[in-house]
């Protein structure tokens, strides 16, 4: 493998995805189904096809897909890829370039010329990140068969307008969803090459990360309900105000956060409150929580003490509340045997690297419960990411590309 052409394509790959966006000069803004995955699906398919990749074709909730059969009849499928959707401006790195590594990697494959005991299958998964609809990982939990109709009817965007919805708009047809659920006997291993989206690799001086574990996850949206009244003639002591109730949740998720002791985060990232005036007390406040560990009792704690407090200053003033569950997803640990080939691999080309936790929900957690899974992260420059000035090299990332090549080479030995 010649790494400074691997370098090379990944940077060109980039730079020509980073212009499908909706947002120039401010982050890339790449929403599912919108005209700018349009553009960057058919450019991921057309350099599918360029690597040698047969049979590439878009599926019904938009995964970009593209095959190398194997050698051997009746086999397994080795998988490997990432996401192309982006938060709203976001960075140019974020999913898309696990996506072209993966690209990489099967030409790297395709033209070596091996025997391929497995088929090698690469996707890019849309709506990752569940900006949104608020739930994420519909591609690959489609592919997982964990979407049903009800789950597409359910979810909303910001203007009430259904993911069912924009598949039609997008040109596919919803009720093709679960013909899409693949049998998970039939796949030999999930890969996944991804930035870190944090500052441990890049703060340590290391090239690889080799993750073993990736936190649980629970994102809800809260509403609270109290009632409109004048800001200037209301006494406190008789108000509903829905932004004060929100606003005493939202301030305690550190805290709660903190008391597991164990590396758990707590974050509030969206508040939207009616009428939104500066004279009125607010009568509804909206407001997300998204809690993560690598403990399963520790979210499930988080959560019942966040209730906790909205019970108590619900029921104090006679306000109320809804809590809608948007994403749940339990802790899963990545696969033993392959961590130790990756690892293996890394110090025979004596690049520097070390084990690690992933903070961020990944597609890799849909697979992990399903067959062997394996991630593989990348610095990121100071730790930025989710924004315009999120940075990985090209250089870390063509590096990645040649130990997740040089493991499906030993497992193809198998």
């Amino acid at each position: 493998m010649e790494m400074k052409l691997v370098e090379e394509a990944i940077k060109e790959r980039l730079q020509m995805l980073r212009t499908f966006t909706s947002t120039p000069g401010h982050g890339v803004t790449r929403l599912p189904f919108s005209n700018e995955a349009r553009r960057a699906a058919d450019y991921l398919k057309e350099e599918m096809e360029k690597a040698g990749l047969t049979s590439v074709w878009m599926d019904a909730v938009g995964n970009v897909r593209g095959r190398l059969e194997a050698d051997e009849p009746e086999t397994q499928t080795i998988m490997m890829g990432s996401h192309y959707d982006t938060v709203k401006n976001g960075g140019a790195y974020d999913g898309i370039a696990g996506v072209v590594c993966a690209i990489e990697t099967a030409k790297a494959i395709k033209r070596s010329g091996m025997h391929r005991r497995y088929a090698l299958e690469i996707i890019a998964f849309n709506d990752e990140e569940g900006m949104m609809f608020g739930s994420g990982c519909l591609g690959s939990k489609a592919l997982m068969g964990m979407v049903d109709q009800n789950d597409i009817r359910r979810l909303n965007d910001e203007n009430g307008i259904s993911i069912e919805e924009w598949m039609h708009r997008w040109g596919s047809r919803p009720e093709e969803i679960p013909a899409l659920a693949l049998d998970a006997d039939q796949i030999r291993a999930f890969f996944e090459i991804h930035i870190e989206q944090g500052p441990v690799l890049d703060a340590g001086g290391k090239e690889i990360g080799i993750v073993d574990c990736i936190v649980g996850l629970l994102r809800c949206m809260v509403t609270v309900r109290g009632r409109a009244d004048h800001a200037g003639t209301t006494p406190m002591h008789m108000r509903r105000d829905a932004i004060g109730i929100a606003s005493k949740v939202i301030s305690r998720l550190d805290q709660l956060a903190d008391s597991q002791d164990n590396g758990s985060v707590a974050t509030c990232g969206f508040i939207r409150a009616y009428p939104n005036a500066m004279n009125v007390i607010a009568e509804t406040c909206e407001f997300t929580m998204d809690l993560r560990s690598r403990e399963e009792e520790s979210i499930e704690r988080m959560m019942a003490e966040a209730e906790t407090i909205l019970k108590d200053c619900c029921a104090e003033t006679g306000a109320g509340y809804e809590v809608d569950i948007k994403l749940r997803q339990k802790p899963v640990a990545m696969s033993r045997p392959i961590m130790d080939i990756l690892c293996e691999t890394c110090r025979e080309n004596e690049y520097s690297f070390q084990k690690m936790i992933s903070g961020a929900a990944h597609d890799s957690m849909i697979f992990a419960d399903k067959t062997e899974t394996a991630m593989v992260f990348v610095p990121s420059r100071e730790g930025r990411s989710h924004c315009p000035q999120e940075y990985s090299e090209y250089g870390h990332l063509a590096k990645a590309v040649k130990i997740v090549y040089e493991t499906i080479v030993k497992m193809n030995q198998e």
